[in-house]
């Protein structure tokens, strides 16, 4: 039996409960304190720790992050520095950077921790839904369950689906298979109803790949499962047509201004100028060519990037974005492993990789998709460490 330190233990649920309580429909405005959580939980793992492997591929995309703003004059009102620290902060407790036996509990118990809470909220959501509660319309951008935007709660949403269906195939409990496959569904319309388009796609994708990669040896039942899904989709449609208001108001917006990316396009098209103005080393870390101190102080500090792809490019350039592909590429190689766990992993990667390019937090700390990304990257950096053969915390 796997054994686990309790302060390990106390330090995941704290980290994971701080992620979460950042991101609801009351939100607690944790402000520095957030930022204060990651950093005294990073010392106290790593004091516990002799010895820690380091991955060099992230060292130098953190590298180039830095020489980008270097190299740049960016306004003092977008904090490069501050906001580059926290990014290094957090990928320190979380991400691909730092490898300790502490460490690799730490991740895999948070990720096991959050994605269980995260399925909790996304199901209550859902209830709320059913019972056409106004608590789950209290954030913005219509319904949003408990989290605080509707754009938040969609990806939720998706990553609940994909977690419950892992939760079914891995049980062999006729019952409980039921009952956590009745929970994705659940996700999926609270998925529908918030209206994200990425994150709906992207979120069956992760279902689909994961259901092949359990049943690539047994396609005839893949595609079996998939007609059944299928049938009861089409045949229940009328049951949750309701839901499906926001992506059709959508879908009749993108039509009428002649094409299904229009919320989208300007943002790419500046994405790319601004890197092609600074191809090696990009416009910096944290800036937006486009933006005034006005523009933020409005936005509440947020910059609207529109693709995480494109924006490591523009912000970091070519330096940039051949480091971060080897990190990530180097990553994924590395995993060896076939298993249910692995499968989930990477359905939740496939997830991310279409989700990020409709949305752009892959470098914005201060985000809970973000967070959840790169402890993603984490915990697959750390998976070669694993093994499938003794009961760990996460398995």
């Amino acid at each position: 039996m796997f054994k686990t330190k309790t302060y390990i233990n106390l330090i995941a649920v704290l980290v994971s409960l701080t992620v979460l309580a950042n991101n609801t429909a009351i939100s607690l405005g944790l402000g520095n304190a957030y930022y204060a959580v990651f950093i005294l939980a990073l010392v106290v793992l790593l004091i516990s720790t002799i010895r820690p492997q380091v991955n060099w591929s992230m060292v130098f995309f953190i590298l180039a992050c830095y020489c980008s703003v270097l190299v740049n004059d960016i306004p003092y009102f977008y904090k490069p520095f501050e906001r580059l620290a926290a990014f290094v902060i957090i990928i320190g407790l979380i991400g691909p950077l730092i490898k300790t036996p502490t460490l690799v509990t730490f991740r895999q118990l948070l990720f096991k921790y959050l994605n269980n809470l995260i399925v909790v909220m996304v199901l209550i959501s859902f209830l709320g839904l059913l019972a056409n509660s106004s608590l789950v319309y209290l954030g913005r951008g219509g319904f949003t369950g408990l989290f605080n935007h509707s754009m938040f709660l969609s990806p939720m949403a998706a990553i609940s689906m994909i977690t419950c269906v892992f939760y079914g195939n891995k049980t062999i409990v006729k019952p409980q298979k039921i009952v956590w496959y009745l929970f994705a569904l659940s996700s999926f319309i609270a998925c529908v109803t918030a209206g994200s388009r990425a994150a709906l796609f992207a979120g069956l994708l992760g279902v689909l790949y994961f259901f092949y990669k359990e049943n690539q040896n047994n396609l005839t039942r893949y595609f079996k499962v998939l007609i059944l899904i299928l049938f009861i989709g089409t045949v229940s449609f009328p049951l949750w047509e309701s839901y499906t208001e926001k992506i059709i108001e959508k879908m009749e917006y993108s039509e009428a201004q002649a094409g299904l990316l229009t919320t989208r396009e300007k943002l790419w098209e500046r994405r790319l100028d601004e890197f092609k103005s600074l191809p090696v080393f990009g416009i910096g870390y944290a800036n937006d060519s486009s933006q005034t101190e006005n523009d933020l102080i409005i936005g509440e500090g947020q910059i609207e990037p529109g693709t995480t792809w494109l924006v490591i490019l523009a912000m970091t350039g070519l330096f940039g974005m051949i480091t971060f592909l080897i990190m990530f590429f180097k990553t994924v190689a590395s995993i060896k492993a076939k298993h249910s766990f692995v499968h989930y992993n990477k359905a939740l990667l496939l997830f991310f990789v279409v989700h990020l390019m409709a949305e752009g937090y892959g470098l914005s700390a201060g985000s809970g998709l973000f967070f959840y990304f790169w402890l993603l990257l984490g915990v697959m950096y750390q998976i070669p460490n694993l093994s499938f053969k003794k009961k760990h915390p996460v398995l």
